[in-house]
């Protein structure tokens, strides 16, 4: 599917991908409009722009100047939706009892955008609804988009969330009478994005010593935000990278509570925070593992969105072995999203198509599919995925322990809900020693902002574990730098033995 837009003479001299961000089209573009990533293509379907287009009519939007000849282009629909669902969420959905009062959650995720409407006297969901961020045409990563805002386009990234976030909210009120209205709404999210959502300039976590504007609770009133609702508050980070996202994950898997036994919260994503738990103290550390685990920087990789291949496996039919695989919402296949990618790379590893190196035989595309997996793909997955594994090695040490000592692992966000463990320990993501008793929670973050919205005193809770953190910086960890270049390899020396 896609989307025709008319582009009018008068917006000569105009960068395409700009002229359609104003015009309120979602396009991604991982890189920021760098022209690398690949990922705003567009097709020219009359008229002129400044790029030649290739032979089939495509052009990258962020390269393209519009001219005064006009032109009609073709952009490709990316809708999708983020994750809603949690460990303890119960059924959403209308209550048969009208609510006196609600309240609304929302989580600020890179990728994703989620909302919740609580009935704030029993602390049901009453109702749920999610997005893709558009902040995404600024970038795949919150680096990226920090350069956007000090570039000049703060007010721009926080007007097209802001948009957003009211789009969701009339999805979820259009059956609530007036009289039983949010009256609060309460975001969490990484602290970049609780930073763009409240217009506060993020330029400081852009550089070294990454300094955030604020990590506490901020409250505004639903007015200077231009939301129908009385106030507005973030959840509290404990950190410029380590936001309030893991933070409300902590919360609602009772971090907080004395347990002896070491404990690990996990929210794998463009950054892959962790928490550990360890003898009533909080560790915690923010890795870079880049966007390429939620579908940027892969050539063929796209978000979560209808269509995008979510599993591969191998199967037996007729005797022999063939590759099968699953998309979201059963849609024609038109991408990899991470999941996907980490099924793929631990399928490739199985056949021996892809080598503890990491050397690809070939470029390999899913049989029946456009999906094609290439070289540059998998020095992406060896990147993520060192990265995350290198991290948790790390936070263990400063803890005192090794990682077969964790007596458990939550596994938080969209990515972690959907992800097999087992391939996630075959391409190496996962330590090979970290303790085998997982689970995934998924959207912790909206569940502690649901939580908070019912129990004021839950959201104090949260601000006493983000000020208990003990911040590890990984670079300037020993041992997350030894651990990162061990860990490129998919296996050890042994394995090929």
């Amino acid at each position: 599917m896609s989307t025709v837009v008319t582009v009018p003479k008068e917006a000569a001299g105009s960068n395409l991908l700009v002229f359609l961000r104003q015009k309120g089209v979602e396009l991604p573009a991982a890189c920021g409009g760098r022209g690398v990533c690949g990922k705003c293509k567009v097709r020219l379907l009359s008229g002129a722009l400044s790029t030649q287009a290739d032979p089939d009519g495509y052009m990258l939007a962020c390269q393209a100047i519009c001219t005064d000849a006009g032109a009609v282009i073709s952009v490709p629909d990316s809708d999708g939706t983020g994750l809603t669902n949690f460990a303890a969420d119960p059924a959403a959905g209308d209550s048969a009892k009208m609510p006196l009062r609600t309240g609304t959650a929302l989580d600020i995720g890179t990728t994703t955008l989620a909302m919740a409407l609580v009935d704030l006297d029993t602390g049901e969901v009453l109702r749920t609804a999610s997005a893709l961020n558009p902040q995404r045409s600024y970038g795949a990563d919150v680096m990226t988009r920090i350069t956007s805002a000090k570039q000049g386009n703060l007010q721009n990234l926080q007007n097209v969330l802001l948009q957003s976030v009211r789009t969701l909210l009339q999805q979820l009120t259009d059956a609530v009478p007036a009289s039983a209205a949010p009256e609060t709404l309460i975001a969490t999210g990484n602290t970049t994005m609780l930073h763009l959502f409240l217009g506060v300039s993020p330029e400081g976590m852009g550089q070294y010593p990454f300094t955030p504007a604020f990590t506490d609770i901020q409250t505004r009133t639903g007015e200077e935000l231009g939301l129908p609702v009385g106030k507005v508050l973030t959840m509290p980070c404990a950190s410029a990278f380590i936001g309030a996202d893991i933070v409300g994950g902590a919360l609602v898997t009772g971090f907080e509570k004395p347990d002896s036994a070491p404990r690990l919260l996990l929210d794998i994503g463009t950054n892959g925070e962790m928490i550990l738990a360890v003898n009533n103290k909080f560790y915690a550390a923010s890795t870079a593992a880049g966007p390429a685990l939620e579908g940027a920087n892969i050539s063929c990789g796209v978000g979560g969105i209808p269509g995008a291949v979510d599993h591969v496996s191998l199967v037996m039919r007729d005797g022999r072995q063939s590759v099968t695989y699953t998309t979201i919402q059963n849609k024609e296949p038109v991408g990899l999203c991470g999941c996907g990618l980490i099924d793929l790379c631990a399928l490739l590893l199985l056949t021996g198509e892809l080598d503890m190196t990491g050397r690809l035989a070939s470029p390999y595309t899913i049989p029946g599919t456009p999906v094609t997996l290439t070289q540059a793909d998998i020095r992406q997955v060896q990147l993520a995925k060192s990265a995350v594994a290198a991290g948790i090695l790390a936070l263990a040490d400063s803890a005192g322990i090794t990682p077969d000592a964790v007596s458990q692992v939550k596994i938080a966000g969209g990515l972690g809900f959907y992800l097999n463990t087992q391939s996630a320990f075959a391409i190496g993501l996962l330590p090979p020693d970290l303790g085998r008793n997982i689970e995934s929670i998924g959207n912790s973050a909206l569940h502690a902002a649901c939580v908070c919205l019912a129990d004021d005193s839950k959201l104090e809770t949260a601000r006493q574990i983000a000020s208990a953190c003990t911040v590890i910086e990984l670079n300037l960890s020993p041992v997350f730098n030894e651990a990162f270049i061990d860990n490129m390899l998919f296996g050890s020396e042994e394995d090929e033995e």
